[in-house]
């Protein structure tokens, strides 16, 4: 019984730090998402530069697709 306790507490804790894990890689990826708005909103160069990368990788997805 002690045995099943523990065993479910440490997979209580592993379950737990994978929340926290993906927790703080939203967060992160939130982060980085909102810097680079600001840039594009700060620098029309960035923006500029940001949808011709859009357009590229538009065009190389198609170009897979079609294959």
């Amino acid at each position: 019984m002690e045995n099943q306790i523990k065993q479910l507490q440490e997979k209580l804790q592993r379950v737990e730090q994978e929340l926290y894990s993906l927790k703080r890689k939203q967060f992160k990826l939130d982060q980085r998402a909102k810097h680079e708005q600001y840039m594009r909103r700060r620098y029309p160069a960035v923006e500029e530069s940001f949808k011709q990368y859009q357009m590229m990788m538009k065009l190389v997805k198609t170009t897979k697709d079609n294959k």
